[in-house]
């Protein structure tokens, strides 16, 4: 798959809600979105030779043992590969 600037496909908002419902009735216990604020993705887009930016699923278990769930954002150069030093 070829990278770039333009990678990536939008949808409307139609498409989004059957998207959303459809994974909220199918996984009713996940977490439901994450929040990511404007200067942390422009922090990442403004790397040198940044291209776009891959998310991660991840988790963590906390002081209490529950699992946290979070997206690991990270910067992707023009070879496709992550940057992993910014």
């Amino acid at each position: 798959m070829k990278l770039d600037k333009q990678s990536g496909t939008v949808i409307n908002l139609e498409e989004a809600v059957s998207y959303t419902h459809s994974f909220q009735e199918q996984q009713p216990e996940a977490t439901k979105s994450f929040y990511v604020g404007a200067e942390k993705i422009q922090g990442i887009l403004q790397q040198e030779g940044c291209m776009g930016i891959r998310m991660y699923n991840g988790n963590v278990a906390d002081a209490n043992n529950e699992i946290k769930a979070n997206l690991v954002l990270v910067g992707v150069n023009e070879e496709g590969e992550d940057m992993t030093d910014g």
